[in-house]
């Protein structure tokens, strides 16, 4: 407070502000911690997040729900990608995750989703700035975010749940993987 001429409620705030956004953790008693994830649970994140999103997946099908606001979102995260603006694809890559389990229409789908996912986000913002990751490390990832959609579309819900299910699985693994390589080469 004394270093930003700010009053220490100000600080306050704004450490709230961040461990609401994710980026930090805070204990009763405890200063707040910037968030350090393992290996081991970006694993677990990802397991919970395939049967999350999974779900959602296979109760958005069967509504056949308005997919126009996911496949902007998408359309946006390649044009990111393309440009190689690492901010706009995570930004847009939240939001599909969000958006789709928007679109299972149940509540408790969509408050845990949002317990999960924005915390993460934050992480992956932060391990991706650290690694420098540019964004052909989401080449792949992109289609695969495009078949989601494409079998939302087709109604095929049990199928778009599975195709999730692997779709985490294989992120989670890519991902810890170009982060960790970019940090060790990096030293």
């Amino acid at each position: 407070a004394l270093k930003l001429g700010v009053a220490q409620g100000s600080i306050r705030e704004a450490i709230n502000i961040l461990a609401q956004a994710g980026f930090v953790t805070k204990s009763s008693g405890r200063s707040a911690r910037v968030i350090r994830l393992s290996e081991e649970d970006v694993a677990h994140i990802y397991q919970l997040r395939g049967a999350i999103e999974g779900l959602a997946a296979r109760l958005a099908a069967a509504t056949q729900p308005n997919l126009n606001v996911l496949q902007a979102t998408l359309d946006i995260m390649r044009e990111s990608a393309s440009m190689g603006n690492c901010d706009g694809l995570l930004d847009c890559d939240s939001l599909y995750h969000l958006e789709l389990c928007e679109l299972s229409r149940n509540p408790y789908v969509i408050a845990h989703a949002r317990r999960i996912l924005l915390p993460f986000f934050a992480f992956v913002r932060m391990r991706v700035a650290a690694s420098g990751q540019e964004t052909s490390a989401w080449d792949k990832d992109l289609e695969a975010h495009q078949r989601i959609i494409d079998l939302l579309r087709e109604g095929e819900g049990e199928i778009a749940e599975q195709y999730v299910k692997r779709a985490m699985e294989r992120f989670a693994k890519t991902a810890y993987d170009n982060w960790e390589k970019r940090i060790s080469h990096d030293g």
